[in-house]
């Protein structure tokens, strides 16, 4: 296995398993090379792997002791704010039900493992208003698309009567 797998290995070792309260250490990733079939992986050659990812951008956090433990310090989104954003999908009465756990899904892997079991742990999609209608990802799509063209946009507003009839 080449340098860059390896690489690679330890960056999706600590993207997957650490935070700041699930730390790892070298013998961890070490060892978790070793089940990917790097052999005898060497703890200069991890450190200097590690080093290479912060050098990088990867904010990739060493607290120093007899064996020094790193995890990932922060990701693309903060808890709050992915709170913030599955709450905002949730609470959306126009995209469905299907297409708001779907964006769950998709959102979650922002945080770690550990974050996103208590992410998870609140959210109820089911028992809100939601639409029917899957085309709304098509509708907002145009509505860019025309804004993106710089044209003008018009709208049809309508209410619904109790039996079902349109009323422009």
């Amino acid at each position: 296995m080449d340098l860059f797998n390896r690489t690679l290995l330890v960056l999706s070792f600590l993207w997957q398993q650490t935070d700041e309260a699930h730390t790892a250490t070298i013998a961890d990733i070490a060892e978790y090379l070793t089940e990917r079939g790097i052999s005898k992986p060497d703890a200069r050659t991890i450190r200097k792997d590690i080093a290479q990812l912060v050098d990088f951008g990867i904010d990739i956090v060493s607290v120093r002791g007899v064996q020094n433990q790193y995890h990932v310090a922060s990701r693309h989104f903060d808890m709050p704010e992915l709170r913030l954003l599955i709450d905002a999908v949730q609470s959306s009465r126009f995209i469905t039900t299907r297409k708001s756990k779907a964006l769950i899904d998709k959102l979650s892997v922002f945080a770690s493992p550990y974050q996103n079991d208590l992410m998870r742990s609140g959210f109820y999609v089911d028992s809100r208003f939601k639409a029917d209608n899957e085309s709304i990802y098509i509708t907002v799509d145009r509505i860019e698309t025309v804004i993106e063209a710089h044209k003008k946009i018009t709208f049809q507003y309508f209410d619904y009567a109790p039996k079902g009839e349109v009323h422009i």
